[in-house]
């Protein structure tokens, strides 16, 4: 090789020997090309607050918004609260669980913003500690 091939940046260049397109890495051929970008990582799942309100709103009772937003617990509780609630609203002890269920999801649909951007954060976060 000529000195100027010793000191040419790194790029594709003919082998001398191959005559074939190869790697010069700037010090010497190698054997693979770098990779030309970051390896595809799809981005992480957002959440929505339209989409935690449209839950609060049509599916509260289950808890669909809790469940949405990572707080399995909240979900289970609201569902307890509010369906053993309505069974127990016979013998005029269940309006108390549901009355406080209720409350709750009202609460929600003014939380649910700021649970979204706390979650959104938190979702950013771990992509970022499994990017490669």
């Amino acid at each position: 090789m000529t000195d100027a091939q010793h000191t040419a940046p790194a790029g594709w260049y003919p082998d001398p020997e191959t005559k074939h397109l190869r790697w010069w890495d700037g010090t010497r051929w190698a054997q693979f090309a770098p990779p030309t970008s970051q390896p595809y990582a799809p981005p992480p799942p957002w959440k929505s607050t339209g989409a935690a309100i449209a839950l609060c709103l049509l599916l509260g009772a289950f808890g669909a918004d809790r469940f949405y937003l990572r707080h399995p617990g909240q979900g289970v509780t609201i569902i307890i609260l509010w369906w053993v609630g309505w069974a127990l609203t016979p013998v005029m002890v269940g309006w108390v669980p549901v009355i406080i269920a209720a409350i709750w999801m009202l609460v929600n649909l003014f939380t649910i913003p700021d649970d979204v951007n706390r979650l959104n954060t938190v979702i950013a976060a771990e992509a970022h500690e499994r990017r490669p």
